[in-house]
Parts: C-alpha cells; structure tokens; sequence
C-alpha cells in the first residue's frame, strides 16, 4: 500500500495501516505477481522498478490516482 498522506513515513512497511509514502518505496521491495494499491492523490514521482512483472492501481480509480514524472 501506498499513501502520500501517510503522517508517519519513517515507520512505514507497505501495509494498510502503515502505507509507504512513495510509489518508489514499494516498488524497492516488490516481487513479480505483487500489487501495489495506492492511494488517491497526485505523486510526483518517477518510477523505477527491475525486471519485475507488478500491478499498480488506483485505489479509488485512475482519475483520482495520478503518477506525474
């Protein structure tokens, strides 16, 4: 999980209740099969990822969920 309102990023592990703050962070950790939920918002981020096969989707739907890198 991902959220870019998480208050408290440093104690983040990509669960819900402890959401990265980074679209990055999740994909540092992700396997090929893993989906990465994230939460609505704008997330100025460029994304980088290995070799890996992952889903990244919006949790309240594309147009609210945006990746601007």
């Amino acid at each position: 999980f991902v959220d870019k309102s998480n208050p408290n990023c440093a104690a983040a592990n990509g669960t819900q209740a402890a959401p990265f703050c980074t679209i990055n962070q999740a994909l540092a950790i992700a396997a090929s099969g893993d989906t990465i939920r994230v939460a609505p918002g704008t997330y100025n981020e460029n994304l980088f990822w290995a070799n890996i096969d992952v889903s990244i989707i919006g949790t309240a739907g594309a147009a609210v969920t945006i990746v601007d890198g």
